[in-house]
């Protein structure tokens, strides 16, 4: 695969961290710099406020414009679709997240990453039924919404923008994924699988570090020998 074909990028789950003031972030930076000044130093940031939350739409905008032109963000789905719905219901879940102003993200949208609970185990139907209802493109997730959600305002205000793509991301915790109908699922809806540092479930990356960002620093050879 050449260098055209295949960028990583290197980013973390979130930007407010407590414990990385004055380690990370400098002394006497104020909170509503930091995304900036984490932008500046990372290729990616997981919004993953959007899990428990819903954050409104003009603070997406705030966060495009606070972040360089080459950054993209990778967007957590929300736990409604994900534990309260444990992905029943799809058209209608989906396109309500997405109405919530995720779409003004715009060219800085990149993947979402739907978190499934451990709890949930692997059922064919019920995963085929979600996969086949995530829209691959800016123009199918405005038709998804206008057919399913009550909260398609945000899409009416959007700004006009070309038609990008928008990735999806699958993380599973229960062995029962562990099938081999699973994967062969995300490879016809075209759904990345989520690499993480399970030890038992392993083209989005997410490796949960157990120690600070300063101390990923200083450690580098471990990120390094583990990609």
């Amino acid at each position: 695969m050449t260098e055209a074909q295949f960028r990583a990028r290197v980013g973390t789950s979130g930007w407010k961290k407590p414990q990385w003031r004055g380690h990370f972030y400098p002394p006497g930076l104020v909170q509503r710099g930091e995304l900036e000044y984490a932008a500046d130093r990372l290729t990616s940031i997981e919004i993953n406020t959007t899990f428990h939350g819903r954050p409104r739409p003009s603070n997406y905008l705030d966060w495009r414009a606070e972040t360089p032109n080459d950054f993209v963000f990778s967007v957590k789905g929300s736990e409604t679709v994900t534990h309260q719905h444990r992905l029943e219901n799809p058209a209608k879940n989906v396109a309500d997240f997405l109405a919530s102003g995720v779409l003004f993200l715009q060219e800085k949208m990149g993947p979402v990453l739907w978190q499934i609970p451990s709890s949930l185990s692997f059922q064919r139907d019920t995963v085929d039924a979600f996969l086949a209802v995530l829209p691959h493109s800016v123009g199918e997730a405005r038709q998804l919404i206008k057919r399913h959600s009550t909260a398609a305002e945000a899409d009416q205000v959007l700004p006009d923008t070309l038609d990008h793509p928008i990735r999806h991301c699958f993380e599973v915790r229960n062995a029962s994924f562990l099938n081999p109908v699973f994967p062969e699922l995300l490879h016809r809806h075209d759904v990345a699988a989520v690499v993480t540092n399970s030890p038992r479930l392993a083209r989005y990356s997410r490796y949960h570090f157990r120690f600070h960002l300063r101390a990923l620093v200083q450690r580098r050879g471990t990120f390094s020998r583990w990609l």
